[in-house]
């Protein structure tokens, strides 16, 4: 648990330094210089978005737990349902909307649906492989973190050949490579056989797995920032990044849903691995709907625009 609560002080500690070292009113005054009506903020819209995706989270990540069947479970889900309805409607109406749903087009809607997919994919695998390595391996948190250290060399590896990629070829073929990536880590740690050294397929899947991370999301804020009108442009990275934190806890709730369907719950080690191995198989089939839809969106892009290099 201190895991967490460290990294909450961590978290608080630093926003309690940014109001001191961010000059506020010079950023106020560089940001509204010669706007005579400043605009407000959506406090209504804010409410409900938080609340409402709140509620579906509890829901989807309390199914696995209590079971769909618990009237807690889907009472929680239709009330968030029901709220981010609500959210929808007020943002229609606002006149400083937090999420304008103008901005909405079909190429932006894509594109957070690949962002959704890809990286609830990639919670599915973060957390089963970390579970994988501990329960069945019988490995330590400290021998575990020592493994998944390859990641920040490939890390950087994938941050610069995505800045080549994204000035040399078409932003959504480093979209598909981003979907590939997801898929191929995702097969290789699917089915991992529980008695095998690590380098074979634990330490391959590492190395794949930060490409598709670090291609996915400033792709991802290029298209969008590329497709949306100059004034939500800014709104861009916000979403990208709202949508690749949401996507991994819910992506795990429906991961943890199918371990436990498929489970006898007889207590036995056979039953628990073929709990997390269908919970691999869920990421992958997630991984591989990505590549489907990143597949599509190349090629409807180069029949539309052809090999294009997006100008960002």
């Amino acid at each position: 648990p201190w895991t967490f609560w460290s990294y909450g002080v961590a978290a608080f500690a630093l926003s309690a330094f940014s109001l001191l070292v961010v000059p506020k009113q010079l950023a106020k005054e560089a940001q509204f210089a010669g706007v005579t009506n400043v605009p407000g903020f959506d406090w209504t819209g804010c409410a409900l978005g938080v609340i409402g995706l709140v509620l579906v989270n509890i829901a989807f990540n309390n199914g696995p737990l209590y079971g769909w069947s618990t009237p807690h479970v889907y009472f929680v889900l239709i009330i968030g349902l029901l709220v981010l309805v609500a959210f929808l409607w007020v943002e229609r109406r606002a006149e400083s909307p937090l999420l304008p749903v103008s901005a909405f087009n079909g190429t932006v809607t894509y594109t957070m649906a690949l962002i959704g997919i890809g990286w609830g994919s990639f919670g599915i695998w973060i957390y089963y492989s970390w579970r994988f390595l501990e329960e069945f391996r019988h490995l330590t948190p400290l021998n575990v973190s020592a493994q998944f250290t390859p990641a920040l060399i490939c890390g950087l590896i994938a941050a610069g050949a995505t800045g080549f990629m994204l000035t040399h070829t078409p932003v959504s073929f480093t979209m598909l490579i981003a979907m590939l990536a997801f898929c191929t880590g995702q097969a290789i740690s699917a089915f991992m056989p529980v008695h095998q050294s690590y380098w074979p397929q634990m330490f391959v899947s590492i190395l794949i797995m930060p490409f598709g991370m670090d291609m996915s999301f400033p792709a991802a804020t290029v298209i969008l920032s590329n497709h949306m009108p100059r004034e939500h442009q800014g709104l861009a990275a916000s979403l990208v990044n709202t949508m690749v934190n949401y996507s991994i806890s819910l992506a795990l709730g429906i991961a943890g849903t199918v371990e436990v369907s498929v489970m006898t719950h007889d207590g036995t080690l056979a039953d628990t691995i073929w709990g997390v191995r269908c919970a691999f198989y869920t990421g992958l089939a997630l991984a591989g709907c990505g590549v489907l839809l990143g597949m599509s969106y190349f090629i409807k892009s180069m029949i539309k625009e052809g090999w294009k290099v997006a100008q960002h």
